[in-house]
């Protein structure tokens, strides 16, 4: 937060009237911990596929006949999520434009008085 902060201060005016207050206010409060948070997942589905892989390995391994069903349920998954994904990035771009709104809102009725 701190870098990211220092780094707008450090912008030139032209710059700093180009970036409404409300993005930096986003940035920091709400942004940040996301990223955080989302690299801590990163680790989690990393250590999760690990997992998977081992269990595909000793399935395989034990039973070569269910090579064919261990091939064909990652790939039916991952179609599934692929859609579901397309489906909620939509979802958070709409809710995050109407945060910005009222974060814009706010901060312009603020100023006004």
């Amino acid at each position: 937060r701190v870098s990211l902060f220092t780094k707008y201060l450090n912008y030139d005016e032209h710059s700093r009237r180009r970036v409404k207050s409300s993005d930096i206010q986003t940035a920091l409060v709400q942004d940040v911990p996301e990223v955080g948070n989302c690299y801590v997942e990163f680790i989690n589905l990393i250590r999760s596929a690990g997992r998977v892989l081992i269990n595909v390995l000793f399935i395989i391994h034990k039973s070569p006949q269910a090579t064919a069903i261990v091939a064909v349920m990652p790939l039916l998954m991952g179609l599934f999520v692929a859609l579901r994904a397309v489906l909620y990035l939509n979802v958070v771009r709409v809710e995050g434009d109407k945060f910005l709104r009222v974060i814009d809102f706010v901060t312009e009725t603020c100023g006004c008085f």
